[in-house]
């Protein structure tokens, strides 16, 4: 079944090339944060969409259309991330401070990995609740419903939820340094960069800024849509087999 929505969220993630480059302009913009949240609002529609559909179905991927709400939908979205993540947050960075004061490295090793599996839980809270604020008519009151949203945590199945999570950051995170390796072989091969592009002393080189250029740019505008609506797509497919 996880690897059934892993298959389905790839396949979908390249279904529409168009889109999927419109999407790279606003992670190209998003410095300026409005942006950001167009792409929240761009992937709560994908995630509604997988609620309502089905693993291997034949789902599209959304079109770029009532712009007004999609930002609603996106600053919605945001508030819920930041709702849900914020005191795990503080919770991880304090146990950090806590463990760095006490200067013990067992202790700091122990808090950091307690900081993790409590964002671990959060972070997979957030993504049902925006899973679950899709299928309630965009309701931030169903999206936090901590109950609800446990109780469908239940049903999907606990292992379940956290095996489908944790892979998918695992795969995210090779995909990125996959790319990241490819991208920086072939400007090796093509001679703009080098070994002795790597800055030394702090000192950049005119090849090392131009291949870190080159590949923040594939990351941003291909690379990191691409794993959105694939990150999007498995949320809401995951959801859907409460």
């Amino acid at each position: 079944m996880i690897l059934d929505i892993y298959k389905d969220s790839f396949e979908y993630a390249s279904k529409n090339v168009k889109n999927l480059l419109i999407l790279g302009v606003f992670y190209l913009f998003g410095f300026l944060i409005i942006p950001m949240f167009f792409i929240l609002g761009y992937n709560y529609r994908i995630i509604k969409i997988a609620t309502e559909g089905m693993i291997n179905g034949n789902d599209e991927l959304p079109e770029f259309e009532d712009w007004t709400l999609m930002l609603v939908e996106g600053i919605k979205c945001f508030v819920v991330y930041v709702g849900y993540l914020i005191i795990p947050i503080i919770v991880f960075l304090g146990i950090l401070w806590g463990c760095g004061q006490a200067n013990n490295i067992s202790l700091t090793i122990v808090g950091f990995i307690v900081g993790i599996v409590i964002l671990l839980v959060f972070a997979l809270y957030s993504f049902l609740a925006i899973s679950h604020m899709a299928t309630n008519d965009g309701s931030m009151k169903a999206a936090f419903d901590v109950k609800e949203i446990t109780n469908i945590a239940k049903s999907i199945g606990w292992s379940r939820c956290f095996t489908t999570y944790i892979g998918m950051i695992i795969l995210v995170s090779v995909i990125i340094c996959v790319v990241v390796s490819i991208v920086l072989a072939v400007l090796m091969i093509l001679g703009f960069a080098t070994v002795s592009a790597v800055p030394i002393m702090g000192v950049a080189t005119a090849t090392g800024v131009v291949s870190t250029l080159i590949i923040n740019f594939v990351i941003t505008f291909i690379v990191m849509p691409y794993l959105q609506i694939f990150q999007s797509r498995c949320q809401g497919l995951l959801y859907n087999i409460r």
